[in-house]
């Protein structure tokens, strides 16, 4: 439910429309007295063609100016933005109460959708459609809306053009069923090329990002293989030279003994008794220079009784 409060004073070069206790969802973007920028969703109080006053938590200093944005008034259009300065401000009388502030807006106008406005109140400038009425010269007084001048002289020539058109075709021998087809396919194309191109776009960045990925793919499986192909040769490598050396060491190890007893033959003459007695005999060598010797300490506690007798 709205209201009609009396309009402020003023000429009528002001323009001051009547004020109407109305509710209207508003957001509210400005910046608070402390220069701190904020947005604010908040409902009108009363409205007129001039401006409203809103309730609001922050304080928005006189004189600054801040954008006031309206909802959609008919579905599937936008939003509405309106500069306006402040113009006055009422201080909250106790902390839970709000600020009420008072705006005008840059460019006067009826924006706040009200069925049965008051008679001094006047369309907003984005809404004026541009038609003039013109009544007739005889008959009734019934208002008839006459397009612009530019607008006419266009719908001119678009009908001469029309004309122009209609006359080619009817000279022209008539157009069979397939030649119909490819112009109203031929058309169809024309008015679709701009989304044919964003498609096409689509398509081929999808396309590229999958051979992207498949790239990828394949990078790591032939990298895997070949650190597995290179891992089994290195392997196999090191197994033959490993067989290599040993076999070398024990030919090595051969030739030394064969060696070794081919000289111990030739000193004891021929003698395999003599050279197993020396074999014997250095053995039991290497034995007796392992076994542990007697402590010095032990032949002096022998000793000792020895002296006190």
């Amino acid at each position: 439910m709205s209201a009609s409060l009396p309009s402020n004073g003023g000429g009528a070069e002001n323009r001051r429309s009547t004020r109407v206790i109305h509710a209207v969802p508003v957001t509210i973007r400005a910046q608070d007295a402390l220069g701190q920028s904020f947005e604010e969703f908040t409902s009108t109080v009363t409205v007129n063609c001039n401006g409203c006053k809103y309730e609001s938590k922050h304080y928005v200093p006189k004189g600054s100016w801040l954008t006031l944005e309206i909802g959609a008034r008919k579905r599937g259009s936008g939003s509405r933005l309106f500069p306006a300065r402040v113009v006055w401000v009422q201080r909250p009388r106790t902390y839970r109460e709000v600020f009420h502030i008072a705006v005008e807006f840059e460019v006067p106008g009826n924006v706040w959708d009200i069925k049965s406005p008051p008679k001094d109140w006047f369309p907003h400038p984005d809404d004026e459609e541009l038609t003039i009425p013109v009544y007739p010269e005889e008959g009734d007084a019934v208002p008839v809306l006459v397009a612009s001048a530019a607008l006419a002289q266009k719908l001119e020539t678009q009908n001469d053009m029309t004309q122009t058109a209609r006359a080619v075709l009817i000279e022209s021998a008539p157009p069979t069923a397939s030649d119909a087809m490819t112009l109203n396919q031929t058309a169809s194309w024309r008015t679709n090329e701009p989304e044919l191109k964003v498609a096409r776009q689509i398509v081929r960045s999808n396309v590229e990002a999958a051979m992207i990925e498949e790239i990828a793919l394949l990078r790591q499986g032939l990298e895997s293989q070949l650190q597995e192909a290179v891992q089994e040769t290195v392997k196999s490598l090191s197994e033959q030279i490993v067989q290599r050396i040993l076999n070398a060491v024990v030919e090595q190890a051969t030739e030394q003994t064969a060696g070794s007893v081919a000289e111990a033959l030739q000193s004891c003459g021929g003698n395999t008794e003599e050279l197993g007695a020396k074999i014997r005999l250095a053995a039991q060598e290497a034995l007796s220079a392992q076994a542990p010797r007697k402590s010095p300490a032990r032949k002096r506690a022998r000793k000792a009784p020895k002296q006190e007798t």
